[in-house]
């Protein structure tokens, strides 16, 4: 599965405007990344911060949805 991974990194930085890629975990973690380590940190928490708000409106828009 690595290999699957490394190659599909490769293929998305092929992609024209690809700057970098970030895998996250749900805690906002960056498990991997092409970036160096402080734009890794500081791109981490803005998405997580996004994600957070996000579920936020979604959940006042629908409480009922049990996003996770």
């Amino acid at each position: 599965m690595s290999a699957e991974i490394e190659d599909t990194f490769k293929k998305m930085m092929t992609y024209k405007g690809v700057k970098g890629i970030i895998t996250l975990n749900s805690d906002g973690v960056a498990i991997r990344s092409t970036f160096e380590n402080k734009e890794t940190v500081q791109y981490a928490a803005l998405v997580h911060d996004m994600l957070l708000k996000t579920r936020g409106v979604i959940k006042e828009l629908n409480p009922s949805d049990k996003l996770e």
